[in-house]
């Protein structure tokens, strides 16, 4: 930021004064301030909506929709070095740390430049997770929506995942969850998030948006 002063001489005065701050642009010492990502994280349960809500902001916006599954798997598949490395972990039965999931979402958001605008889907999911990526990113969060949705609704929602409706899961087994294991997930989500939720709720980063009612349609547009 830079302040003129344009309450005297006249309009020449003021415009070479402007011309001088400009001028200075490009000198020796003169370092440009660093574009930052603009990053937007969207947390619920399987079933809640998310991913579709995702897609549409994110189509809505012109931003870059990441999904840390995806990117996952495109690193296993191209061979990457962090790819084999999540690969043998997974072989051996090990949960990837939250270094990994970290990595693989910034690498994405710098593809990009390290700047421009990003709907991070499912992600970070915990508070540790959310600090060493805002420390990652060297930026914090710019907005986390939080997808809320009762127990009961999201284990009728997957009673009914044969029909058209295009409610979100995470996998083919997750297709497959009795009402009971949707009820430990979504328990889980709860207790993981909430932390989250409560360290950007302070800074006015949070919103929390009702998914228990409507179609996923409906909930993405309040999204």
């Amino acid at each position: 930021l830079r302040v003129v002063d344009a309450s005297s001489g006249s309009a020449s005065d003021v415009a070479s004064r402007v011309d001088g701050v400009l001028s200075g642009m490009g000198a020796p010492g003169w370092v440009p301030t660093p574009l930052s990502p603009t990053v937007v994280c969207v947390l619920g349960a399987a079933g809640s909506g998310r991913s579709m809500a995702c897609a549409v902001a994110a189509s809505s916006t012109g931003s870059t929709h990441l999904v840390p599954e995806a990117l996952l798997r495109e690193a296993m598949e191209a061979g990457h070095e962090l790819g084999v490395a999540a690969a043998e972990l997974l072989r051996s039965g090990k949960v990837l740390p939250a270094s990994m999931w970290v990595e693989l979402v910034v690498a994405a958001i710098g593809v990009g430049g390290g700047s421009g605008s990003y709907v991070v889907e499912g992600f970070p999911e915990d508070a540790p997770t959310l600090e060493a990526f805002e420390g990652a990113l060297g930026c914090g969060v710019a907005l986390c929506v939080r997808l809320d949705c009762d127990e009961e609704t999201l284990a009728s929602r997957l009673e009914g995942r044969s029909s058209a409706e295009a409610w979100d899961f995470f996998d083919e087994t997750e297709r497959e969850a009795s009402a009971e294991s949707v009820g430990r997930r979504q328990r889980l989500f709860a207790s993981s998030s909430a932390a989250v939720s409560s360290a950007l709720a302070g800074g006015g980063r949070l919103r929390v948006v009702d998914a228990s009612s409507g179609s996923a349609s409906d909930v993405a547009s309040r999204v």
